[in-house]
């Protein structure tokens, strides 16, 4: 065999590869996390959790909304990325990264189906 035509084959298995990871990838769900627990240990790991929005603070591009459930959290959302508009009292999902900012901890949603 020829040299160009092993390169091809492994250009072609690495191709095959990283799409087959990423199509993995986009199919997994963070695991779900009560607020109480969610501390600095968390920072940069990607979790999921429910409340209810106990406030909500509107910027220009974003939203900061508070939420509730055996402990309290922020999440700091594009406005880009929210659904609908959000309300005190509202059950929310959320899915997202876990920042830390000015020494508050909060949650950060990449796209659009990370709140729900």
């Amino acid at each position: 065999m020829e040299d160009t035509t092993l390169v091809k084959i492994a250009v072609f298995c690495s191709l095959v590869g990283i799409l087959i990871l990423y199509a993995i990838t986009t199919q997994i769900e963070p695991a779900q996390v009560p607020i109480s627990k969610i501390n600095e240990s968390y920072v940069g790991k990607f979790v999921r959790i429910s409340g209810r929005v106990t406030r909500v603070r509107e910027f220009k591009k974003s939203e900061l909304i508070e939420i509730e459930n055996n402990g309290r959290i922020y999440i700091y959302a594009l406005k880009s990325i929210i659904p609908d508009e959000i309300k005190k009292g509202q059950l929310l999902m959320v899915s997202g990264q876990v920042q830390e900012y000015k020494g508050n901890i909060e949650i950060v949603p990449k796209k659009e189906g990370d709140l729900k």
